[in-house]
């Protein structure tokens, strides 16, 4: 399975491009350029889906802390929208359910194409 990422509009981030994320993943440039605001939205990320709010991200939980939507957005441009994509190719994964009876519980492989 291959996973790229990318993050636009988040602190000094305006646009990354698609960074494949491998077991070994190196992260290189100048001060300030965003590598650790790149690598910081992973965990926002998990604890946004990992706690329950209306809100679409959790700007500040467990595991990182962004302030809020105006202090993380791209030069405080709150008319911008941040954007975190991820791109999987050659998946495939067995999803099963027990919500629903026995007789239509059953496994299922679920693919995803480009």
């Amino acid at each position: 399975m291959k996973l790229s990422y990318s993050v636009k509009n988040l602190r000094r981030l305006v646009s990354t491009p698609e960074i494949e994320i491998k077991p070994i993943t190196i992260l290189l440039g100048r001060n300030s350029v965003g590598k650790s605001s790149f690598l910081r939205s992973l965990p926002l990320i998990r604890q946004t889906l990992e706690t329950k709010t209306s809100a679409p991200i959790l700007w500040y939980g467990d595991y990182v802390d962004f302030g809020n939507y105006k202090s993380a957005v791209n030069n405080n441009d709150t008319d911008k929208d941040i954007v975190f994509t991820f791109k999987f190719n050659d998946y495939s994964a067995v999803v099963s359910s027990n919500i629903y009876p026995a007789f239509y519980r059953r496994q299922r492989k679920l693919e995803i194409d480009e």
